[in-house]
């Protein structure tokens, strides 16, 4: 205590002196006090937030922790004590594999409030539908006047892998060197944003609009439904000049000067068709499958694209479906049973009536959701059943396959195609070359 009060300006010669020295003890004590205990109270306030966003029979207090972590995002107060990395790691993960929703969106919506987070781990995340839109910072100048300043994010070489920014508008981002591959963008909206060097392997670009962005060096190679990418730039007096991407592309689909011709072709439709199967099948139908795809390839050189069950993504399936089947040239639908009815009834169409049913057999619901897909794409659709007694309703009724030159129904019975069914085939075939053409 001496030696501490030898520091001092003041000695301890009266009581009055020693009245102040306690005094500056004690105020600098309780100011500590009070930043200790802020500071606790911060950090609590976000272990709260982090444990919230987990308590899934409570969505109102996920919600509002996810309002709360944004202002966690970019703060930098407490030195040492700032949760701003945490903060984005914990929407990240959070946003991995998260059905679309309030919550879905509200946390994607917090990307507005990073500011320098290069490298981010975005993969598989969910933002579908979302806004990314930084807010501006205010400059008030000598005249008066109000300044508004742009403020960018900083997401170089972010990684988007298999991520679904679909249908979403995001604004003054710097995409540079960022990776998005097999990432779906179809209908989203970038304004002022920079794509130098970013890698667009395999990603869906149908509808994607890019405008005043700087997508120098930027590839596109292997990319889907470039057809469908327009650029636009700004000028000065006239509206804002659409263009096609295609135009931009050279020979590798790297983006650089404008071109007179198009040099980098859309790859378009290839020559496979979409099987359309059940996600689990027995023995004996795992080979009648086989069996079917070994006959279409070695006959008519016709090769299958499939999504399997583990593929599926935890969003967007049904955009996943209809972007697979959009680089087909036609549809294979295995209406195998999914169920057997033994006993039941089922309302007759525009009647009041029940009808009886006996061993029927019911088809996935999700074959007729792919069979509508590839009719709303105009793929020609061969339905192959393995049984007189499937249920033909909905897309697999008799009267919709009869009328529509484009549907074909066959029937797969002990392990061969009859004659008559054999001539079916080659009219289908022969769609799927014109479709192809």
């Amino acid at each position: 205590m001496n030696t501490f009060l030898s520091l001092l300006p003041l000695t301890a010669d009266t009581s009055g002196q020693w009245q102040v020295s306690l005094a500056l003890i004690t105020l600098i004590a309780g100011a500590a006090a009070v930043i200790f205990e802020a500071i606790r109270t911060w950090n609590n306030r976000f272990d709260q937030c982090a444990d919230k966003i987990n308590e899934a029979n409570n969505e109102m207090a996920q919600l509002s922790s996810a309002v709360q972590l944004r202002y966690y995002v970019n703060r930098r107060y407490f030195l040492f004590f700032s949760h701003s990395k945490e903060a984005i790691s914990i929407i990240c993960t959070a946003l991995k594999h998260r059905k679309s929703g309030r919550l879905q969106k509200t946390l994607g919506d917090s990307l507005s409030y990073i500011k320098h987070a290069n490298g981010l781990d975005l993969q598989e995340t969910n933002l579908h539908f979302i806004s990314i839109k930084p807010k501006n910072r205010i400059q008030f100048e000598i005249t008066g006047k109000v300044k508004y300043n742009s403020r960018s994010i900083d997401l170089r070489s972010a990684d988007l892998y298999r991520s679904d920014a679909s249908e979403s508008t995001i604004c003054n981002v710097n995409f540079d060197k960022a990776v998005f591959y097999d990432t779906l963008l179809y209908g989203t909206s970038f304004h002022n944003c920079s794509f130098r060097g970013a890698s667009f392997f395999e990603s869906d670009l149908r509808g994607v609009k890019f405008y005043a962005c700087d997508l120098t060096g930027a590839n596109f190679d292997g990319a889907k439904r470039l057809s469908q990418v327009l650029v636009k730039k700004k000028k000065k007096v006239e509206k804002p000049l659409k263009e096609q991407l295609l135009s931009y592309l050279d020979a590798d689909g790297i983006f650089g000067q404008k071109r007179n011709e198009i040099v980098y072709a859309d790859k378009g439709r290839n020559m496979k068709v979409f099987l359309s199967k059940l996600g689990s099948m027995d023995i004996q139908k795992n080979l009648d499958r086989i069996a079917i795809q070994n006959d279409f390839e070695t006959n008519f050189k016709i090769s299958f694209d499939c999504i399997e069950r583990d593929e599926y993504r935890d969003s967007g399936q049904l955009n996943m479906i209809q972007d697979t089947m959009s680089h087909c040239s036609g549809v294979v639908v295995l209406a195998f049973a999914h169920m057997k009815v033994l006993s039941g009834e089922i309302r007759k169409p525009r009647e009041d009536q029940m009808e009886l049913l006996s061993n029927v057999l019911c088809p996935s619901p999700w074959m007729q959701i792919e069979t509508a897909f590839a009719r709303s794409l105009g793929l020609p659709c061969l339905i192959i059943s393995e049984d007189d007694g499937l249920l033909r309703n909905g897309i697999f009724d008799e009267a919709v396959v009869q009328n529509d030159p484009s549907m074909f129904f066959v029937k797969f019975v002990n392990g061969s195609f009859s004659k008559d069914d054999r001539a079916i085939i080659q009219e289908w075939v022969r769609a799927v070359e014109a479709r192809k053409k």
